[in-house]
């Protein structure tokens, strides 16, 4: 396997391996741990994912001249700024500027925006994908955790490894500089969050707004699986956008970010469970880590026994978001830490205020929650 670190460098991952199955030999807490999850986790962040931006067309269209208005985000091609009607060009400028067919708009003054579109009935929207910003959600905490590891790891001599196991394990499951990306933040790219913010304002002012790959399209250079995830998830945000009823988003958003993190919890097994006791109830102390079946034993809401929801093969009944983030103070120092901003779907349909009601209502059913969402 290659690991292509923040597309920088390729990691050796020989010289990786080498020095995993020397850490395998200890039976020591870390050294279990690393030995376990780094590979595993690799393995499971290298997935390819496939093209399958459905609601999107690549390419420029060719009949611009039809429709009343072109938005296209960034830097405008010369086709929209000569041929079309009116060429709306969105971004992070500092001022809007305006003459008789051509506008520049700044990407967070949607009501300008909704202004300008007032009487268009059929519009155009097109995007280049590389003037947008989709580092946090493509690189979250959990991978820039374990890519980092695995630098530090071929950094670190086999020698001083073979020395003290357990040290160097430690050493480098705890570093904090591990949470960190090894490179600044484009700060002239357009957020995902304001373009999606800013495509739904243009849904809400065009009066007969047709969806269709035919009206959205974008202009890419680059091929690679950055882009493929990003594309892919406008596509999916777009679908959701045209479903009628604010309910029906709401519960497809839910019911996506749930299997989403189902599927990484079953992959990568973090809990490590061993005759019912997760990783932290056996390598730490007290309450509640001393307990059975971990975070679903002795709830606020079910004191003294197991979680309400809790099936006898320790599978769950319900479908709850802030249950499925939750990791302990321990994995958390390891690298398994979520965040709900870094998931696009979340972070672009609910306020600050919506995702903190997510996060920390606990044991708490779908039907439940989609009360509190709408």
């Amino acid at each position: 396997m290659i690991i292509n670190y923040f597309n920088q460098e390729e990691l050796d991952t020989n010289d990786i391996k080498e020095k995993l199955d020397l850490i395998a030999t200890s039976s020591t807490e870390n050294a279990k741990y690393l030995s376990k999850m780094l590979i595993k986790t690799l393995s499971y962040l290298s997935q390819k994912e496939e093209l399958n931006a459905q609601h999107l067309k690549e390419g420029f269209p060719t009949s611009i001249s039809d429709v009343d208005a072109v938005v296209y985000f960034s830097n405008a091609p010369e086709e929209a700024l000569k041929n079309a009607k009116k060429c709306i060009t969105i971004g992070n400028f500092k001022t809007n500027l305006q003459d008789a067919k051509n506008l520049l708009i700044n990407v967070k003054h949607t009501r300008v925006l909704k202004k300008n579109l007032k009487n268009s009935r059929c519009v155009m929207i097109g995007f280049q994908p590389e003037d947008m910003d989709f580092m946090n959600y493509y690189y979250t905490r959990l991978k820039v955790y374990f890519y980092n590891v695995c630098k530090e790891l071929t950094r670190m001599p086999y020698e001083v490894i073979k020395q003290d196991i357990e040290k160097a394990c430690t050493t480098l499951l705890l570093e904090k500089n591990c949470f960190q990306l090894p490179f600044p933040k484009d700060k002239t790219k357009i957020k995902l969050k304001r373009f999606l913010k800013a495509y739904q304002t243009i849904i809400e002012s065009v009066k007969e707004f047709k969806i269709g790959s035919e009206y959205l399209f974008y202009k890419s250079i680059k091929k690679d699986e950055y882009y493929t995830n990003m594309l892919n998830e406008i596509s999916l945000i777009v679908e959701i956008f045209t479903l009628p009823d604010h309910i029906e988003q709401v519960s497809r958003i839910y019911d996506i970010s749930c299997e989403r993190m189902l599927k990484e919890a079953h992959a990568l097994g973090y809990c490590d469970f061993e005759n019912n006791r997760c990783i932290a109830s056996r390598y730490t102390n007290g309450f509640p880590n001393s307990l059975e079946n971990g975070c679903c034993q002795n709830t606020y809401k079910d004191r003294g026994k197991n979680c309400r929801y809790l099936n006898k093969d320790h599978s769950c009944q319900i479908c709850a978001i802030s249950c499925r983030m939750f990791t302990c103070g321990y994995l958390q120092k390891r690298g398994i830490d979520h965040a709900l901003f870094q998931y696009p779907l979340i972070d672009i349909a609910f306020g600050k205020l919506k995702r903190t009601e997510i996060i920390y209502d606990f044991f708490t059913p779908k039907e439940v929650m989609m009360k509190k969402l709408k």
